[in-house]
């Protein structure tokens, strides 16, 4: 699961998008190398589908997370909200999913602080969550 992971953040980053917020801060001469771990949770809807996971990852030195979505409906807006371990709450990003309901989106932070990300939709509701510190 982990070179899956790594050749969706590899597409994310050339995808744009969340990516470009990523290659914005790295130097463009030397591409960063991509670690991601293979201990990454399911991100779940409130019903119980599962449609993708959330994976702790390094982009270079960089601690990120990696939302892959593998069937995520018709689309629509989410803002990653990170609910912290120290109880803070922190926006890490706006994406659009487009109507494949496939995605790769990634998010500065580093997972040993995140206690849940939350992908909430454009009306403020919870669409789905992962627990990474189950």
């Amino acid at each position: 699961p982990a070179l899956l992971v790594v050749a969706a953040v590899l597409a994310g980053v050339c995808a744009g998008g969340a990516g470009a917020t990523v290659l914005g801060h790295l130097d463009r001469g030397n591409p960063p190398a991509v670690t991601a771990s293979d201990h990454g949770a399911a991100l779940v809807t409130g019903s119980g589908t599962t449609v993708g996971t959330v994976e702790p990852s390094r982009v270079g030195d960089q601690r990120v997370v990696v939302m892959q979505i593998a069937d995520g409906g018709a689309g629509g807006y989410y803002t990653c909200r990170l609910q912290m371990k120290d109880g803070s709450v922190r926006d890490a990003g706006h994406w659009w999913l487009p109507s494949s309901g496939r995605a790769t989106w990634i998010a500065h932070g580093a997972a040993s602080s995140i206690d849940r990300v939350d992908l909430v939709d454009d009306t403020g509701r919870v669409w789905s969550s992962a627990d990474l510190d189950g």
